[in-house]
């Protein structure tokens, strides 16, 4: 499937696009990550007043 990606794409070098995926993948899962943390954080600050 990576390979057919970056046919259609016209990129050469596989491994440099699975790299920037891999990487744009792992932040997007970080900041949903984070956001859910906070938010859960910050119910549980607010109730136990």
């Amino acid at each position: 499937m990576l390979i057919t990606f970056a046919d259609r794409l016209h990129v050469e070098d596989y491994e440099a696009l699975y790299m920037i995926v891999s990487t744009i993948v792992d932040v997007i899962v970080t900041a949903v990550t984070y956001s859910v943390i906070m938010k859960l954080w910050a119910r549980r600050h607010t109730s136990s007043r």
